[in-house]
């Protein structure tokens, strides 16, 4: 008789030292909490890597030469935009901007070009854990484009 597999957890960090316990493909609160705020690239990244997809990146401009990533989805053919919680009306987003906040487009050619640009900040493992939650969001989203 086998033993039944451990259940692997790995400890994601956020910008602000967070520390999420995410079970590799399973949304649950520490999933949605990491992957909603600093690990929102890495999702999206993954999503448009397995769809083509463009990436969305909501920027925040301080000034002419600050400007920080708030946020990242992937955006469907239909323009809904998709992340941790599924996928939903890219007006939501552009509802949320700040009077000197933007949304980027970034097509899935450019995709792999911005993820070597924050790899360096980005765990390891961050790629690998976030292709399994992308695979989860893609199957919630596929029926409604």
């Amino acid at each position: 008789m086998n033993a039944p597999s451990p259940i692997v957890t790995v400890t994601l960090t956020g910008s602000l030292d967070e520390r999420w316990r995410i079970t590799p493909g399973v949304v649950d609160r520490d999933a949605i909490d990491a992957y909603e705020t600093s690990h929102s690239l890495s999702l999206a990244l993954a999503i448009s890597g397995r769809t083509g997809w463009p990436v969305v990146l909501h920027l925040a401009h301080f000034d002419r030469q600050r400007v920080a990533l708030v946020r990242a989805w992937a955006q469907m053919p239909s323009g809904r935009l998709v992340d941790i919680h599924g996928c939903g009306p890219r007006s939501v987003a552009e509802g949320a901007l700040a009077a000197t906040d933007a949304l980027h487009e970034v097509s899935a050619d450019e995709a792999p070009e911005l993820m070597d640009q924050f790899a360096e900040h980005l765990p390891p493992q961050d790629a690998l854990l976030a292709g399994t939650m992308a695979q989860v969001v893609i199957e919630r989203c596929q029926n409604l484009d």
